[in-house]
């Protein structure tokens, strides 16, 4: 337990507000080998196999904590060149399989308390309206609740945040939602 804790503790998520800048960005060589690894991932995982895809970050990415508050997120190339990262890594490359295994309702969900510039990432997604939220956290495979804030608590709560926080989602193509435009997402609404 202690050691999760200070895994937890340990993982660099966000600068004030935001989520930590990506300073590479990928060629487009890069990115078009990036595709084609992704793809081949998920096409070897299988659509829907999520236990799957936990499987295949346990196997395939070894956990290195960030320690610096500004986190550097890194294209999914990199990861899978590197075979390590943070949470942020974690997130990302499992953020990218499932939108190649065709999810459409995944975010990156960061939580910190309020006034950190460190916190947490995970990566949450509903296969429909009705389900609960699942989420990765690192690479474990964990169920959340019905509602995306009672989800966004629990996932706080185990973080041992507590209930004064801040958070970020990002969605699928990771680009920062507001809490104001998360009427936007209906899927965001129960």
């Amino acid at each position: 337990m202690f050691k999760k804790l200070l895994v937890l503790a340990l993982c660099l998520l966000m600068t004030t507000g935001a989520f930590a800048a990506n300073t590479h960005v990928n060629t487009p060589a890069e990115a078009a080998v990036e595709d084609a690894q992704l793809k081949k991932i998920a096409a070897e995982i299988g659509p829907g196999n999520y236990k799957g895809l936990q499987d295949w970050l346990s196997k395939n990415l070894v956990y290195r904590a960030d320690r610096r508050s500004d986190d550097e997120w890194r294209e999914p190339f990199q990861i899978l060149k590197d075979g390590y990262g943070a949470c942020s890594a974690y997130s990302v490359m499992s953020l990218e399989i499932l939108k190649r295994m065709g999810e459409k309702n995944v975010f990156l969900l960061g939580v910190s308390r309020v006034g950190r510039n460190m916190g947490h990432v995970v990566t949450i997604f509903k296969t429909n309206k009705t389900d609960v939220w699942q989420y990765y956290n690192f690479e474990k495979l964990e169920n959340g609740k019905v509602g995306f804030k009672d989800t966004l608590y629990a996932i706080a709560r185990e973080s041992r945040y507590g209930s004064n926080i801040e958070y970020q989602l990002a969605d699928v193509e990771r680009k920062n939602v507001p809490p104001a435009n998360e009427k936007n997402y209906d899927i965001l609404s129960v």
